[in-house]
C-alpha cells in the first residue's frame, strides 16, 4: 500500500510543482507599477519568508499525520472498537 501511496504522491502532487517552477520563476514577484508608471521592486523580508515556511511546514505536518492515519485505516491496522 505504501508504494501505491508514494507513487501517487510523487506523480500527482510533487512532480507537477517541479515542472511549473521554471514557468513561475520567469515572472517577477511584486511587479507593481505606481500611479505615475514607476515600477517599484519588491523583495520579501525574512519575517515574511519565515511565516511562509512556517505555513508550509504546518501543512506538511498536518498532511503527514492525516496520511499516516488513513494508511493505517486502509491496511486494517486501526479499527474502531465498540463497547459492549
Amino acid at each position: 500500500m505504501s508504494t501505491i501511496f508514494c507513487s501517487f504522491f510523487c506523480n500527482y502532487l510533487f512532480l507537477p510543482q517541479l515542472q511549473l517552477s521554471p514557468i513561475l520563476l520567469k515572472e517577477k514577484p511584486g511587479f507593481i507599477p505606481g500611479p505615475y508608471g514607476k515600477i517599484a521592486e519588491y523583495t520579501p523580508t525574512w519575517i515574511e519568508i519565515g511565516v511562509t515556511l512556517g505555513i508550509w511546514a504546518m501543512g506538511a505536518l498536518i498532511f503527514t499525520m492525516l496520511a499516516r492515519t488513513a494508511i493505517r485505516i486502509e491496511l486494517g491496522l486501526l479499527r474502531y472498537n465498540k463497547k459492549k
